[in-house]
């Protein structure tokens, strides 16, 4: 009853953070060897597979490319009680702030602003001095989308950064090399896009709603917060190969 009451409410993250990226790790690892990717290349860095997708190293570009490019052009939405409750809030609140009762205009509002923070991915990128990169990849308390099509849409961009590396190689080298990964093709579709630049933090109406709603959980980024720009990263700040001897 609990689990069914929680899946209502619009899939709450019931398992630790550390878990969930876990899984996430082994399986970009895993679908990394299935690929024959031996090395991950970010500029003039190169990285052995191996300890290339963590959370504290290259693991970020790839959220950032599921979030902002495969996520989007999927066109996925998972409806819930969660959604529904929460527009009916913000649309109340709206009104309330008029002294007047919701009008449709108020609902469609509502409802752009509840699926545009909130149909969403739970990972997402956040600063730590800790991260090769600046950012180490996270985990929200509440996301629309399931853990499930997460790795689905992860292993997706995976497979489409593969192949935006496979053109850039024959572009700029005259040869594709199948077994690295060059991440420099999404770093700069990244920077083109500003990433660094999108809404870090709910809309008061709709943080207020969810906080009732959720029991006062407290707020959440909802997407990147402090983003390195994907067009700077400087080579040295990349982990150093591992030889493996």
């Amino acid at each position: 009853m609990a689990a069914e009451k929680a899946f209502e409410r619009g899939y709450p993250v019931n398992v630790s953070m550390d878990s969930f990226l876990s899984t996430a790790e082994n399986m970009l690892r895993q679908r990394g060897t299935d690929r024959e990717i031996n090395e991950v290349a970010v500029k003039d860095a190169n990285i052995p597979m191996t300890g290339a997708f963590r959370r504290d190293t290259l693991m970020p570009v790839l959220v950032d490319y599921m979030n902002f490019v495969i996520h989007p052009q999927s066109d996925l939405k998972f409806e819930s009680a969660l959604n529904d409750e929460l527009t009916a809030g913000v649309a109340a609140s709206m009104a309330s702030e008029e002294s007047r009762e919701p009008k449709a205009e108020d609902v469609l509002i509502a409802d752009e602003m509840v699926t545009s923070h909130l149909s969403s991915t739970p990972l997402f990128n956040t600063a730590s001095e800790q991260g090769a990169l600046g950012v180490t990849s996270s985990m929200r308390q509440v996301a629309s989308t399931p853990l499930s099509v997460t790795l689905l849409m992860l292993d997706t961009a995976l497979e489409s950064a593969h192949t935006l590396s496979q053109r850039y190689q024959q572009s700029s080298l005259g040869l594709a090399e199948p077994d690295v990964l060059d991440l420099t093709p999404v770093c700069e579709l990244l920077a083109s896009m500003k990433v660094g630049e999108h809404m870090q933090e709910l809309p008061e109406q709709l943080q207020a709603q969810l906080d009732r709603v959720m029991n006062g959980k407290d707020r959440f980024a909802t997407v990147n917060d402090d983003l390195p720009d994907w067009d700077q990263v400087p080579e040295d700040s990349s982990p150093k190969p591992e030889t493996g001897e």
